[in-house]
């Protein structure tokens, strides 16, 4: 009972030396990371986040493991062994942009200068763009130009494909459909036509279906006691365009004699469009240069 009592003291004051001189033996490393957002594992267990403070016991090795989001990884080893070289008092550990999870930026310009450059949709701007592409997304860019064929271009920034191009040049090709018509303020207006005064209606009308055959093949309908005609369409297809053109003639008085005439003049947008398929057309404020001159052609002819 007496031995007991003594060695039990004596055993206990033994280990708490034990730690106490482990304790003075350990080093401590004050590690801070940027960005300050860095999480810090030591020994793959998470300890802190921009900064911790790691002690390295004696004849020890911790292992030190700095992570976030769209930067590159970083780990570092300390040890309290013979053969390695002491552990700093302090450690600034600055992790760098993994490029392959960053934005990335691309210059856009075009030709002509004046096109507009839409992205999804919005437009973003005039003859040139900084594109940003956000990690893991796609962004479509449009370039549109009246008398211009439209190019759109799809950009990406997804893991396992490859990277954008820092810049990019759109060279806008001219649209068949505008250098093969002209600007028409008679485009889609009705206009009147004056009919010489000892000229009868007969002969009137004659002139009018006359003229309107030496350029539209079919007459989808062709009334002369109410004075009213319509062409069927006819059009051309382009590259990016399909245009179709008709001409609608219609009584505007008796007495004197006249008639209105309009030029119908529209537009797809898109090559091989049906021309029936009128939902997809809409007004187009030109007329094919094959019509250039006609209106002056039927008002000579019914004027003399």
């Amino acid at each position: 009972m007496f031995k007991n009592s003594i060695v039990r003291p004596v055993l206990l004051s033994f280990i708490v030396l034990i730690g106490l001189s482990q304790k003075a033996t350990s080093q401590k490393v004050v590690i801070t990371t940027s960005p300050a957002t860095a999480k810090i594992y030591v020994d793959g267990r998470l300890r802190g986040t921009g900064s911790y403070t790691v002690g390295v016991g004696k004849n020890t090795c911790a292992t030190v493991e700095v992570k976030e989001d769209g930067y590159l990884s970083e780990v570092r080893s300390y040890c309290k062994k013979r053969g390695y070289d002491a552990p700093p008092k302090t450690d600034f550990i600055q992790l760098k942009l993994d490029e392959a999870l960053s934005p990335a930026t691309i210059a856009l310009t075009s030709t002509p200068q004046t096109a507009k450059i839409y992205v999804n949709g919005v437009a973003m701007g005039t003859g040139s763009l900084q594109l940003t592409v956000p990690y893991d997304e796609c962004l479509t860019v449009e370039v549109k130009e009246e008398g211009y064929v439209g190019e759109s271009r799809t950009y990406c920034k997804k893991k396992g494909q490859g990277q954008p191009p820092k810049s990019d040049y759109f060279k806008m090709q001219p649209d068949e459909s505008y250098t093969s018509s002209i600007q028409s303020d008679i485009a889609n207006k009705e206009l009147v036509l004056n009919v010489k005064p000892d000229r009868t209606k007969e002969e009137a009308w004659k002139i009018v279906v006359q003229a309107i055959l030496g350029k539209f093949d079919v007459l989808e309908m062709n009334d002369e006691k109410s004075g009213y005609l319509r062409t069927s369409w006819i059009g051309v297809t382009f590259k990016a365009n399909t245009v179709r053109m008709r001409v609608i003639v219609k009584q505007a008085t008796e007495d004197p004699l006249s008639y209105k005439i309009k030029f119908v003049s529209e537009s797809s947008g898109r090559s091989g469009t049906a021309f029936s398929a009128d939902e997809q057309f809409a007004a187009f404020g030109r007329i094919l240069k094959t019509y250039d001159g006609f209106l002056d052609e039927i008002t000579t002819k019914l004027k003399n």
